[in-house]
């Protein structure tokens, strides 16, 4: 901060250094070592007691049209966030496979109503495969869950 005016008529410029530039990132996609992807965030709408965005017959057919995130070049997923307004409190599980079979994982985490949760772990997403959460214990009254994947 400098004074450019005077002591009874004070005219401040303000600058922010920069500092020194940062090293690149070590993956091949377009996100800084992230694969393409930093993150998947994905909004469900959950009406069953248990949703799985593929292959549950249990589902909703509403609740069917898979939201699956696809990873091209494959990342290792390290962190589950999740936040619910469920009336029950849940377990969100990560789970991988290709696009019409997606098995658990062992990110998982459990949220209270109007409350979040986090997972953290080291699970490996080949190239090409699929993404989506497995949600349990819904109360069968629609209400949000809002997912968020970290995928390096």
């Amino acid at each position: 901060i400098s004074n450019v005016g005077t002591s009874t008529a004070a005219i401040l410029n303000f600058s922010i250094p920069q500092g020194p530039a940062g090293t690149s990132g070590g993956g091949t996609g377009g996100g800084g070592g992230t694969s393409g992807i930093p993150y998947a965030s994905t909004y469900h709408l959950v009406t069953y007691t248990s949703y799985d965005s593929v292959n549950n017959a249990t589902s909703n057919p509403s609740e069917l049209t898979p939201v699956l995130t696809w990873v091209p070049a494959g990342c290792t997923a390290t962190a589950l966030n999740v936040f619910s307004l469920q009336s029950n409190a849940i377990t969100v599980t990560l789970r991988v496979g290709t696009a019409t079979l997606l098995n658990d994982t062992t990110l998982a985490c459990t949220a209270s109503p109007g409350q979040s949760c986090t997972a953290s772990g080291s699970v490996a997403i080949a190239a090409n495969s699929f993404v989506d959460f497995s949600i349990v214990n819904a109360s069968g009254t629609p209400a949000a869950v809002w997912t968020a994947l970290a995928c390096n």
